[in-house]
């Protein structure tokens, strides 16, 4: 991940339109989210500029990223609220995760079917990582450990691979 984050830190130095530049902020941001970098992240998210004419797709990922962090840190209600003003897919990750909250086991059968349907291994890594959570939440440690056992098993340095590794050693100390 520090590769590719040097990577666009030197490709953004020769860009010289706004929209191109916002585009590499936004992928700067997505890659200090993943790596759980808060500070670094919140100094990307402050300089991108939305406007009329930044394409859907960029916006969609910068209120998607945005939401998700606001999720991570508790703040539901402000995630509810950029999910609904400006992403609305109800079948996404954060979707599910924001509209079956209170109901872990639609949550699963949501995440369960959003599963087979990645094809991207960051985004399979992020929902058996959601998967975990909730299993372990429900009390089904076994599956729970089952799913961050796939996730540990990943050669990189992006937040989830090492929280699951930190959960897989948890849950078998407890002889699950």
């Amino acid at each position: 991940m520090e590769k590719y984050i040097s990577r666009l830190k030197r490709i953004f130095k020769f860009l010289l339109t706004k929209e191109s530049k916002n585009i590499i902020l936004i992928n700067l941001f997505t890659a200090y989210l993943l790596l759980n970098s808060e500070k670094d992240f919140l100094s990307y998210i402050d300089i991108i500029e939305i406007t009329k004419k930044t394409p859907k797709k960029v916006k969609y990922v910068y209120y998607y990223n945005l939401a998700a962090y606001k999720l991570s840190i508790n703040e539901k209600g402000e995630a509810r609220k950029i999910f609904d003003e400006n992403i609305k897919k109800e079948e996404s990750l954060l979707g599910i995760l924001l509209n079956y909250e209170n109901n872990p086991e639609q949550k699963i059968v949501k995440l369960e079917k959003l599963l087979l349907k990645q094809k991207v291994e960051l985004s399979k890594i992020e929902v058996k990582f959601c998967l975990g959570e909730v299993y372990e939440q429900i009390g089904n440690l076994k599956k729970a450990r089952r799913f961050y056992n796939e996730i540990a098993e990943k050669k990189s340095d992006i937040y989830f691979v090492k929280v699951a590794k930190e959960k897989v050693l948890e849950l078998s100390s407890e002889n699950i």
